[in-house]
């Protein structure tokens, strides 16, 4: 679904038309609110964005009175909500909204795509996005929840290799041994020795195109002794590549000029799409 987008217009009963409150003694106080909506569903970098927008199509200005957040975006896989996506869009703590005819507001929702802290399996999903206002130019409306539906696909996430890597004769030179690569999906942790002078040595990580992640390491001890060290390496979902090798650079700087020297590679994982 890259760089794919999906626009509802959005003409329900209940938000298009019009609007009457609760109170018997003031039955048609409300009735010439007619307020028009319209779903936006975007997907960019693994997330799925949810804009909602919301216009007064009246001629007069309408007031909007929330007590708690103004929308709740739910996400459903074959009828069950398997996730729900906060307002990011506006202060949460907006209790009141003030729309000029033809004025409109707008909402949005961003979804990472997981569920239960992993990433949902492809396939098609709902968006149910529900408009909670407490009151409506100071009166209740009959329905607290005015609802809007969206659908959307969802396609596989990059496949990994989550094998550690085996030291071996490969990932062994004058400065670094013993190494190994635990993790996957973004998340990994780089343990062994390093014989680096004053103890410092770089690290690096690259799909072959660009730089992910870069930096200094600091370890207890300076060459000529072997010292233990930890890297704790963590990549954004929406960084890794789509259909690539991410690769792990372990190198010193040469104090006569700062070249790269004793670098030694480590291939993380490969990505492929499904």
């Amino acid at each position: 679904m890259r760089g794919k987008w999906l626009v509802l217009w959005l003409s329900f009963v209940l938000l298009a038309g019009c609007f009457q409150a609760t109170s018997p003694s003031q039955p048609t106080s409300t009735n010439d609110v007619q307020l028009g909506q319209i779903l936006v569903i975007a997907e960019k970098n693994g997330t799925v964005k949810f804009d909602l927008k919301l216009r007064n199509k009246g001629k007069k200005d309408v007031r909007l009175t929330f007590s708690d957040e103004p929308v709740s975006f739910v996400i459903l896989q074959k009828g069950t909500e398997i996730a729900h996506v906060e307002v990011d869009s506006v202060p949460k703590e907006t209790r009141e909204v003030m729309l000029a005819p033809s004025e409109q507001v707008q909402w949005r929702g961003v979804w990472d795509l997981q569920a239960k802290g992993r990433h949902v399996p492809a396939g098609t999903y709902e968006v149910e996005v529900k408009l909670l206002p407490e009151k409506i130019n100071g009166e209740a409306p009959r329905s607290h929840q005015f609802l809007a539906k969206g659908t959307f696909e969802v396609h596989a996430a990059p496949t990994l290799d989550r094998k550690p890597v085996k030291p071996g004769p490969k990932l062994e030179n004058a400065a670094f041994r013993q190494l190994r690569v635990v993790g996957g999906e973004g998340t990994y942790r780089v343990t062994g020795e390093a014989r680096v002078l004053e103890g410092v040595f770089n690290y690096a990580v690259t799909d072959g195109h660009r730089y992910l992640k870069r930096g200094p390491v600091q370890v207890k001890g300076g060459a000529p002794s072997w010292t233990p060290f930890t890297l704790e390496i963590s990549i954004p979902r929406d960084q890794l590549p789509s259909n690539g090798t991410l690769v792990l650079e372990l190198y010193e700087e040469s104090p006569k000029d700062g070249s790269r020297i004793h670098q030694i590679e480590i291939m993380l994982g490969v990505f492929r799409p499904q």
